[in-house]
Order: structure tokens, then C-alpha cells, then sequence
């Protein structure tokens, strides 16, 4: 865990932006939202929203920024996500920033041959036990989407394969809607109940748009899903800069941030004081590219994003937010 740009702090400290740029980047969402929309294609949504005094043309979903900031002081203002035995983990709050590892790389490097080959498994429970064991990983993703178990039920084969081998907190992947609903069916039977599991949470779900601004009704139904179980969720703002959002690093934290405003600006349809977390990824860049980039060109189902990539470190400021005044600047 790494404390950064305390008010009063005597250590050294970092800082990127001024309070001016942070400023335009805040705008730029809010303009996003309300002037340019997004897509959900998910029509229960889509009335909900519109209810709530959300412009909903066809598919396309604008937000006024009064609606997104209503939203946004309903956010608690910290909460406490837990390791696998109930003790406490993650304090999320203030600029507080957790690691942990990336997931779904389709191919993965042999750790023993050095072979590019189909992820198994294995392969995402070695890792789980590996990231267990580091001091400075703080939660774990099933590193990689296996490739070896029906599609219909990866994610559950990868859920238990990570929550077998580490008692971190877990962010998951769920490739369906009722991939996500047993996934937490079995972590419930893991923490003891459902109760329990409210109670002192040890997973993150991680539902993912379309960049750029696309809602598909998958995702939209694990939001839901999340929601409904007053669960901490964390919307991912992968973007893929020069292709789907603009090349300029500063200029591609609208579109990124405006995802995850995007999920924000959805909570009149959800229950208030809903636990969400803001991403930042270690590169506003998404996946697919960097120093383990392999494999032959082709698709891969149940893969979101362009990754042919190895494990990525993933960086989660779980903090209270300079840009937008909630969880994860």
C-alpha cells in the first residue's frame, strides 16, 4: 500500500497535474456526458435512466452533470474490503493506492520453458500463489483467461482457481450474467453466507464497457448484479489511446474517466451509497500493448480489448478522488 500527497506530509511527494488541469479534465467529462452521450444497450437501463431525467435518443444515453454529481455525493466517502479469512485489507480511502495483478491475457509465457502458449488453469493458480506470497501485491486478478475449460464456465473455474491459493482480496471477471451471479453464489459459501460476505467483502467485481462509451447488456446486467448485492464493484476505464481514445495521455483521460462516470451517473437506477471504485491503470493505454506483446494475429472469445498480452501490473487508486470528489482518483 502506498500513501501519497498527504496535505501536511514531511516526505517527499509526486504530484502530474495541477488543480487547473484537473479542473479540465473534470469539464471534459461532464461534457462528455451530457453533450456527447453513450451508448446502452441494455433497454431496462435505458428507461431507468430516463426516469431519472437522464436524455435517452435510441440507444444513446446523455447525462446532465447535475444527475452525475448527485450521484457522485452519495459515494461513500471510504469503506474496508477484506482478505479471504474476514480480517481487514484494503482501507479505501483518502489517496490511499492498492497493486495487484492484470488479467485476461488469452496466451501466457512458460515460466519454466519459456513457451508462448494457450493460458491454463494451472497457470492462473500458480500465479494466484505466487502474488499470495509478495508483500507488495495487494489483491489478485486470475492472471490471464484460461483457455482449457468450457467457455460457458471459465470464470468460475478461474474464480476458484485464485481463491483457492491466496487469501488477498480478489477483483474477478465474469464473461456472463449468470457467470457473475455463481461466482458470487460460491464466494458466499466461501465467506460463510451471504451475509457474511456483505459484511466483510473479500471480491471486487470488475465489469468492463466497450471503449469507447459502449454499455453492452452483459455488462450492464453485472452492474446490476453487484449492485443489487450492495457489493464494491470496480467499472474498468481500459482505453486503447490512438485508436479509441486520443493519443495525447491527458487528452485520453476524458474518455477514460468518463466510463467510469458513466457507471456513476447510472446510480439513480441502483440503490445510494453504493460501494465504487475509480481505475487507474499504471499507463492510460488499456491492453494489448507494452513490453509483452505476443502471439499470432486471431480472436479470442471471452477476451474484452485487443489483449495478446502477458500479466501487466494494474495499479487501483482506491482514494477519495481529486477529480471527481469520490472513490479512485
Amino acid at each position: 500500500m502506498v500513501q501519497t500527497c498527504f496535505e501536511n506530509s514531511s516526505s517527499l511527494s509526486f504530484r502530474v497535474l495541477t488543480d487547473d488541469q484537473v479542473e479540465e479534465i473534470k469539464r471534459t467529462v461532464f461534457f462528455i456526458m451530457e453533450k456527447v452521450g453513450f451508448k446502452v444497450l441494455h433497454e431496462t437501463a435505458r428507461q431507468m435512466l430516463r426516469r431519472e431525467g437522464a436524455i435517452v435518443e435510441n440507444e444513446t444515453v446523455r447525462v446532465p452533470e447535475y444527475i452525475v454529481r448527485h450521484c457522485l455525493a452519495t459515494a461513500p466517502r471510504g469503506f474496508t474490503i477484506y482478505d479471504r479469512n474476514g480480517s481487514p485489507a484494503l482501507e479505501v480511502e483518502g489517496r490511499k493506492s492498492y497493486y495487484g495483478t492484470s488479467t485476461g491475457s488469452p496466451n501466457t509465457m512458460d515460466a519454466v520453458t519459456g513457451e508462448i502458449r494457450p493460458t491454463r488453469i494451472a497457470d492462473i493458480a500458480l500465479a494466484a500463489r505466487i502474488a499470495d506470497a509478495l508483500a507488495n501485491i495487494d489483491w489478485v486478478m486470475p492472471m490471464g483467461s484460461a483457455q482449457d475449460v468450457p467457455a460457458i464456465a471459465a470464470d468460475l473455474h478461474e474464480f476458484e482457481a485464485v481463491v483457492t491459493n491466496t487469501t488477498k482480496p480478489m477483483v474477478f471477471l465474469a464473461y456472463s450474467t449468470r457467470g457473475c451471479e455463481l461466482v458470487y453464489e460460491m464466494a458466499a459459501e466461501v465467506a460463510g453466507g451471504l451475509d457474511r460476505l456483505r459484511e466483510r467483502p473479500f471480491l471486487i467485481a470488475y465489469p468492463e464497457p466497450i471503449s469507447p462509451l459502449v454499455f453492452p447488456p452483459y455488462v450492464v446486467d453485472r452492474l446490476f448484479i453487484a449492485a443489487d448485492l450492495f457489493m464494491p464493484q470496480i467499472p474498468g476505464s481500459s482505453i486503447l489511446v490512438g485508436a479509441t481514445s486520443p493519443v495525447n495521455p491527458g487528452r485520453g483521460c476524458g474518455p477514460a474517466d468518463s466510463r467510469s462516470a458513466d457507471v456513476s451517473g447510472s446510480c439513480p437506477a441502483s440503490p445510494t451509497g453504493l460501494p465504487m471504485l475509480f481505475e487507474r491503470q499504471r499507463r492510460c493505454s488499456g491492453y494489448g500493448i507494452g513490453p509483452f506483446q505476443r502471439g499470432e494475429s486471431g480472436s479470442e472469445p471471452r477476451v474484452s480489448g485487443s489483449s495478446r498480452s502477458g500479466p501487466v501490473l494494474r495499479v487501483a487508486h482506491l482514494g477519495s478522488g481529486r477529480l471527481h470528489g469520490c472513490q479512485g482518483c
